[in-house]
């Protein structure tokens, strides 16, 4: 790989040759590797074109867009949303929860000398009536 910022993104070039337009379809591409590859929806659409505008020019006669920028972009941003979810998000309502459960715990325990002396009082009042 020539460009280090496309290997760290893992993007690969595909060359297609000798087209026919009812090639026309969706396609999955995809690598083959040690692992899942879960592999990219590719949408192909082929044109007919004249001889004479592909051998004297290089330029295709419609605007060309390079989606790699965008299917790294788009795969950066799943990648990035998991780990934040897994790494932040996850543990922050952990510890959300745990000391929610914490305080409910802490005042709902009333010390022992408390108890006490409000049973004795209890007790008092209900003989004095």
């Amino acid at each position: 790989c020539g460009c280090p910022q496309l290997c760290f993104f893992s993007v690969f070039q595909v060359t297609m040759e000798m087209l026919r337009q009812n090639d026309t379809d969706t396609y999955w591409c995809g690598i083959e590797k040690f692992g899942t590859d879960r592999g990219t929806r590719v949408k192909v659409n082929v044109y007919s074109v004249g001889k004479d505008t592909m051998s004297t020019s290089n330029q295709l006669p419609w605007p060309t867009v390079d989606g790699s920028t965008d299917m790294v972009s788009s795969d950066l941003q799943k990648r990035t949303y998991y780990m934040l979810l897994v790494f932040v998000k996850v543990p922050a309502l952990l510890i959300l929860v745990g000391a929610v459960l914490w305080l409910k715990r802490s005042t709902q325990k009333v010390p022992e000398e408390q108890w006490r002396h409000t049973l004795c009082s209890d007790l008092d009042s209900e003989l004095s009536s």
